[in-house]
């Protein structure tokens, strides 16, 4: 597979997976917040807890892919001081 196509990969793969990120989270802020008094709340058929999971697995695998997305591009961010000049 050449670079290209990698890298296509990577970002669309990236894409997604910050979408369940950023769900996840807004779900969590404005539909289950912490404190609500209401054990076992729900949204979606699943639990606080569940969101919470799918929010970490999520937001983790987005920090990955943010650094192979930076490495894939290590050759143009050390060539940027030259082209800021």
């Amino acid at each position: 597979m050449n670079k290209v196509k990698f890298n296509a990969i990577v970002n669309i793969i990236s894409a997604i997976v910050f979408f369940f990120s950023a769900l996840s989270g807004l779900i969590l802020k404005f539909f289950l917040f912490r404190g609500s008094g209401k054990l076992g709340s729900t949204f979606l058929i699943l639990f606080r807890e569940n969101w919470l999971l799918i929010h970490d697995v999520s937001s983790i695998g987005f920090i990955i892919l943010m650094i192979l997305h930076l490495l894939l591009h290590l050759n143009w961010i050390k060539c940027l001081p030259k082209l800021l000049k």
